[in-house]
């Protein structure tokens, strides 16, 4: 596991772990360093975190994306280590926040989407990860989404961008 902390060491991190293939970032927590791992799909967020130095991990699975898992981990962390507690998850979200205002200032949307192409995005789709995703076009000026658990109405925002209304 000390290997994973050397920088220099990447390239043995992919061929010691073939299988995974997957990239640890390392942070610290009060000066403990800390191996995380996050993860997520259709509204599901996960966040892997590792304490080698104490053998110890912390693996949080969540069935939304409206919270930012990697604040409930660290808080968690907190409360293991007995280190002073703090607002973890206002500090990730606002911490995504400013990402988000900030890639929204570097790379503004491109020209909106027209009513009269919204067709093009109509049929039935399979993708190896997210399965069967079906579009329809109730309206002229709407689109509906399918897929497992997902049902919805969805309305375009930008080039290839859509949204949920009120979501």
């Amino acid at each position: 596991m000390t290997e994973l902390f050397d920088p220099t060491s990447r390239q043995r991190r992919i061929e010691r772990f073939p299988l995974q293939k997957k990239q640890f970032n390392v942070s610290a927590i009060q000066g403990h360093s800390i191996l995380t791992h996050d993860g997520g799909i259709d509204g599901f967020l996960t966040n892997v975190s590792l304490l080698p130095e104490q053998s110890m991990g912390v693996v949080v699975m969540m069935g939304t994306a409206r919270f930012p898992a990697q604040g409930i981990t660290e808080r968690l962390w907190q409360h293991i280590l007995n280190l002073p507690l703090t607002d973890t998850v206002k500090t990730w979200t606002d911490r995504i926040d400013a990402m988000s205002v900030q890639n929204q200032q570097n790379f503004p949307d491109p020209a909106v989407i027209t009513i009269s192409n919204l067709a093009d995005y109509v049929g039935k789709f399979c993708n190896p990860v997210y399965g069967a995703v079906s579009i329809s076009a109730p309206t002229q000026d709407q689109l509906h989404i399918s897929m497992r658990v997902i049902n919805a109405d969805i309305q375009p925002s930008a080039a290839d961008q859509f949204f949920v209304p009120g979501e």
